[in-house]
Formats: C-alpha cells, structure tokens, sequence
C-alpha cells in the first residue's frame, strides 16, 4: 500500500521503505521544507531504518533539495539506519558529484541496485 503526503509517495516493502517524489522539479522552498519534515518524521518513526529514495520522476532540484537529503541521511545514521538513492538523471548524478555528496550519499542507478544493497545490510 502506497501513501501520499507532502510530496511523497511511501511504500513498505518488508523491511525496506520506499519512498518516491510525486513533482518532477524539487525547487519551491516551502514544498521542500514540508518534504524534509515529512521525510524526517517518517524515519524517525520506523523499527528498521532502510529507506530507499527513488529519483525516477524528478527532473531537476535546488541546492536546498540537497540539504534535505543530507538532513535525511545523518537522521538515518543516527537511528543506525540506512539511506539510499537510485534512479537519479544524469543530470541530478552530476550535481551530487560536483558537491561531493555521491561520497556521503548511497547512490545507485536503478531500484534493483538499491534494493539489493538494503536487503544486505
């Protein structure tokens, strides 16, 4: 069963919670801000923090969209948790690697790689 809240779309698949971006363009600041919190909140919430963001709609993000990753990962570090993100465009792959961030970030280029890698962990 899939939720809709604030942007997201959340899906529990055993363990593992997938959760996708409904807009395509991740830029308008207050939207972002509800994302974040929304996000936060949701793997604050789980017993078994493997959470999987899946990029296939989004086309473009701002640098703030990035902040919220970052927030997202270090809530799931500090729950011993897992964060991982796949399908990004190459586009979205490129700014993560001009940031640096494909070093704190999981990134993985389909679902399948993602899930794998959680299922491992």
């Amino acid at each position: 069963m899939t939720s809709t809240m604030a942007g997201l779309a959340v899906q529990h698949l055993g363990e593992i919670t997938v959760v996708e971006f409904t807009d395509s363009r991740l830029v308008d600041q207050a939207q972002l801000e509800r994302m974040g919190t929304r996000l936060c909140e949701l793997i604050g919430s789980l017993e078994v923090v493997k959470v999987l963001i899946d990029f296939e709609r989004v086309e473009w993000m701002s640098s703030a969209a990035l902040g919220i990753l970052i927030e997202a990962h270090n809530t799931a570090e500090r729950r011993g948790g897992k964060l991982h993100l796949a399908n990004l465009d190459p586009q979205l792959t490129k700014m993560f690697k001009m940031t640096g961030l494909h070093r704190v970030l999981n990134l993985h280029k389909t679902t399948k790689k993602a899930m794998d890698q959680l299922q491992k962990c």
